[in-house]
């Protein structure tokens, strides 16, 4: 099996959280109101970043927003299989999983308010999110440079990776995120 490196993800610095106190909705395990599977204030920031990328030939395509802890629990015992099956040792496994991807009812994508991108104008195959299509020559490749330039301004940011061989996460997503989750624990 591949490395599951992974290329570019986004989350919205905005408030979209920070008003919801239900520890169900905070884990995954009950949605929140999404408009395509976001938020809606981030739904509304993305569809503006989009139309503005959209004018430099860029065709941003979300390939993932809101997971369910269903959903994430799917994933991670996937992956946990996959890497036993090649030969890791269970704690092994777990180490790289977590280098990008997270325990059901941890992951920001329970909340709607982190999203995976592509630039779906270049053709692509396999997996879409490998770190190596944002870089180079790869089709993702504009898009990570128009989002590093353009990204912040819309109210997002990049949150792993920042390099071709990005291991864990890099930015601090901030208070306003991670306070809700926090109180409720």
């Amino acid at each position: 099996m591949k490395a599951m490196l992974k290329g570019l993800f986004l989350c919205l610095t905005m408030h979209a959280f920070a008003q919801h106190s239900d520890l169900d909705l905070v884990l995954g395990k009950k949605a929140p109101e999404l408009i395509n599977n976001m938020q809606v204030e981030v739904y509304e920031a993305y569809d503006r970043m989009r139309a503005a990328a959209a004018i430099k030939g860029i065709e941003m395509k979300v390939v993932s927003a809101y997971r369910s802890y269903n959903r994430q629990r799917e994933i991670w015992n996937a992956k946990y299989k996959a890497f036993t099956q090649e030969g890791l040792e269970p704690k092994d496994a777990i180490e790289k999983i977590i280098t990008y991807s997270t325990l059901p009812g941890t992951s920001r994508h329970h909340w709607g308010t982190d999203i995976d991108i592509i630039d779906n104008a270049n053709p692509q195959s396999g997996d879409v999110l490998l770190t190596e299509k944002f870089y180079d020559d790869g089709p993702s490749s504009a898009l990570r440079e128009w989002m590093n330039d353009n990204a912040a301004a819309y109210g997002f940011l990049k949150c792993i990776p920042t390099t071709p061989i990005a291991r864990g996460l890099h930015t601090n997503l901030g208070t306003t995120l991670i306070t809700p989750f926090r109180s409720l624990i």
